[in-house]
């Protein structure tokens, strides 16, 4: 199983089973399963809970965010319907991932750059691992997914683009479901007792803010694939 001191690519894979056997947080294999977890996010935030000054552009927002879903969920379901993009990918197409993938969790080392923070780490859709670190908000990078998939085989990476295609606007709208947790009473109140002095209404006003931005500037994936 050995050769020239190196494992034989048949071999790496089933040893990275038998050492890593959890999935990644939310590493679902199919988008339906995305598309679930976005509707129950969704499904969570309300505005009635809101200071007067914020309730109005809340509605606003999570009219505009519902709208987007119902665009995503049809758009997803005709990709699928048409054979371009398939539903659920095989276990065995997972990669190992961070999952809370971004510069956010990286530090510069004398020999390149490490990442970090690997709490919820695991096996993931690569496809997912590849929109997440160009969406994730703290540490914006640009926006192209191509560069991620260039390691992988020219027929898989042709694959994943259509994936990352399919999965962009899914994931799009779960950060904005992250960063507007805010709207989540549940979650709101959470924060306010691990953090009696925070300032909510500030809080809020940044998030919405922010939410709003992001839907403004948009996003799409089939250009900067």
């Amino acid at each position: 199983n050995v050769q020239n001191g190196r494992l034989l690519p048949t071999m790496e894979p089933l040893l990275a089973r038998e050492s890593i056997q959890l999935d990644a947080a939310e590493g679902f294999l199919s988008l339906r399963q995305h598309l679930e977890n976005v509707r129950e996010r969704l499904a969570a935030l309300d505005s009635e809970h809101l200071p007067d000054f914020a309730r109005h552009s809340a509605q606003g927002l999570l009219q505009q965010l519902r709208d987007s879903f119902e665009r995503s969920e049809e758009q997803t379901i005709q990709l699928v319907k048409s054979g371009i993009v398939a539903n659920a990918i095989e276990p065995g197409e997972q990669c190992v991932s961070p999952s809370d993938f971004g510069f956010h969790n990286a530090i510069q080392t004398s020999v390149g750059t490490k990442f970090i923070d690997f709490e919820f780490a695991g096996w993931d859709d690569p496809a997912k691992a590849a929109v997440d670190f160009v969406l994730q908000p703290r540490i914006p990078v640009v926006s192209r997914t191509l560069p991620l998939l260039l390691p992988f085989a020219s027929a898989k990476a042709a694959t994943l683009r259509s994936r990352c295609y399919a999965l962009g606007p899914i994931l799009q709208l779960k950060w904005h479901c992250i960063i507007l947790v805010v709207l989540c009473p549940v979650r709101l109140e959470q924060m306010r007792t691990v953090n009696p002095n925070l300032n909510v209404e500030e809080l809020i006003r940044e998030r919405l803010e922010r939410s709003s931005k992001r839907l403004k500037s948009g996003h799409d994936f089939k250009q900067t694939l």
